[in-house]
């Protein structure tokens, strides 16, 4: 697809292929793929350049958002080890002033 083309323009080719390949089932889908791979490999370069082959960028891709997802797990289970550990802390000082409570009752006493 020409630079200039719009989202509708590579839609209207899209329909197109698939009707053609629809139409004629002997013919095979390398047209297609080509268009669509090289479109992609062109949204790709943009978003990350200094790619030469767009599988890289997708590869690269690809690893930043496992990376992301780890992390995010890692968060997670860090932000449930802080509530198990302020639940601790809550259940000891809860404790701590009972005793100071009974305390105090005995020697008022």
């Amino acid at each position: 697809m020409p630079e200039e083309a719009t989202i509708g323009d590579y839609r209207i080719k899209c329909e197109a292929d698939w009707r053609e390949a629809h139409l004629f089932p002997e013919r095979t889908l390398g047209a297609f793929l080509d268009g669509f791979n090289a479109e992609v490999a062109h949204c790709a370069k943009h978003r990350v350049p200094g790619f030469e082959d767009a599988r890289e960028v997708l590869v690269a891709e690809a690893r930043m958002y496992e990376q992301q997802a780890e992390e995010a797990s890692r968060a997670h289970e860090a932000a449930w080890r802080a509530i198990e550990e302020v639940r601790r802390a809550d259940e000891e000082a809860l404790q701590r002033a009972e005793r100071a409570i009974k305390a105090a009752l005995v020697v008022s006493a």
